[in-house]
């Protein structure tokens, strides 16, 4: 077994790497090549990693880890200075995506249950893929960049009461307003619980293991941190990736940051790799090609309604036409939330196996084109400005810039 396991990551280190030279020797976006991997060596390709129980293994702790440098890259504080525009913007897309959905599935004698939790499933686009490209680009700090990582964050923040009431769903816990209310809160509470605790004994905590001036020890301290988290989230009925999120957060917040940054930064490429090679294995090529067909139509009706609502959303926020169009096409694609979500509700019965498939596959299929797309309206509108053709004026938002107070400029 254990020859084995050491087997599979030697395949998967190898196609990396070749997959990314032709990736880099074309100038394709290194994510793309990631995917394309494991579509290669996954059990519908080569073959080289069949084992459907390890598959899934890897892209959980490919996402667990993952979303743990998110959240050292997103401080609390850093949060809280988010424009309430950008969690506006979250707050509606989320809850237009679930009701025309659940509408839309009412009409073809969908049980209105069922369409809420695909709702759900399509309102989520994916933080780690977005966040990759984003910063790849260099364009974390740009309107689109800012906005997008809003209503990004706003999703993830959401997953939680989605979990809580996936049960509710199901028919599993009886459906009335006193356990919508008593679930949604528990929730909110055992999240705020943890938060409070691990902000109040983690500085003492991290001080302790700094006074031994052992690098190791605080490196070893931070995989705790994060194991333990994923560890009481996952106990309370929450995911292993919704702890590490929550452990990047904590940690963030120390002053010994910085230290954790350095350590970890090494490692991140590694994690993001990890994860959307995970995602790549998860697609069965055979299963496409026979329901290619639906998987097509699955794909494109779920990227054009995720589309229309982002593009209507921050139109209607105040928003101009180049960011609206940017963001939209940034965020058509299914999140990594939507995975386990996914397999939380085929759990309850919410989602079918054949549904579960397409719905894999269609969503493999969005994330394999979204650094594509991305790049390509980045293309478009730096050939044809939209102020060239006169649709729009120069917005006062864009070319706006705070005013500076002790502040520092690095050259070179």
């Amino acid at each position: 077994m254990e020859i084995s396991v050491l087997k599979e990551f030697l395949f998967i280190l190898g196609f990396s790497i070749v997959v990314f030279f032709i990736s880099n020797k074309l100038k394709l976006p290194a994510v793309g090549g990631f995917l394309t991997t494991g579509v290669l060596i996954g059990p519908s390709g080569l073959g080289l990693i069949s084992n459907p129980k390890r598959i899934e293994l890897l892209a959980e702790i490919g996402i667990m880890l993952l979303l743990f440098t998110v959240g050292i890259e997103f401080s609390i504080e850093k949060l809280k200075e988010m424009k309430k525009s950008y969690w506006i913007s979250g707050f509606l897309q989320i809850i237009l995506t679930v009701f025309i959905t659940a509408l839309s599935l009412s009409h073809l004698k969908y049980p209105f249950s069922k369409g809420i939790f695909y709702g759900f499933l399509i309102s989520l686009s994916s933080t780690a893929l977005v966040m990759r490209i984003l910063s790849d680009r260099k364009e974390i700090d740009s309107p689109q960049g800012k906005l997008s990582v809003g209503i990004l964050l706003f999703q993830d923040l959401s997953f939680v009461p989605m979990i809580i009431l996936t049960p509710v769903l199901a028919g599993r816990i009886s459906l009335s307003l006193n356990t919508l209310i008593t679930r949604f809160f528990l929730g909110i509470l055992t999240v705020f619980l943890i938060i409070v605790v691990a902000r109040k004994v983690m500085p003492y905590f991290l001080y302790l293991i700094v006074k031994t001036k052992v690098r190791e020890a605080f490196l070893f301290s931070t995989l705790f941190v994060l194991i333990g988290m994923s560890f009481i989230t996952s106990y309370f009925g929450f995911s292993l990736a919704l702890g590490a999120f929550i452990a990047g957060l904590i940690l963030s917040e120390s002053e010994y940051s910085h230290l954790l940054y350095s350590d970890i930064l090494p490692l991140k490429d590694l994690f993001n790799s990890l994860f959307f090679i995970s995602i790549g294995l998860l697609l069965d090529l055979n299963f496409v090609w026979k329901e290619k067909f639906l998987v097509a139509e699955v794909f494109a009706l779920i990227s054009i309604v995720k589309v229309l609502i982002i593009f209507f959303v921050v139109k209607f926020m105040g928003f101009p036409l180049r960011i609206a169009s940017l963001v939209s096409l940034s965020l058509f694609q299914i999140g990594e939330f939507s995975f386990l979500l996914s397999k939380i509700g085929n759990q309850y019965g919410l989602i079918s196996k054949d549904v579960y498939q397409i719905f894999i596959a269609s969503s493999v299929c969005s994330f394999i084109a979204t650094p594509f797309v991305i790049e390509f309206s980045s293309l478009i509108f730096e050939k044809f400005p939209i102020q060239k053709l006169k649709i729009l004026k120069p917005s006062k938002k864009e070319e706006k810039i705070g005013e500076l107070k002790n502040h520092v400029i690095i050259a070179g």
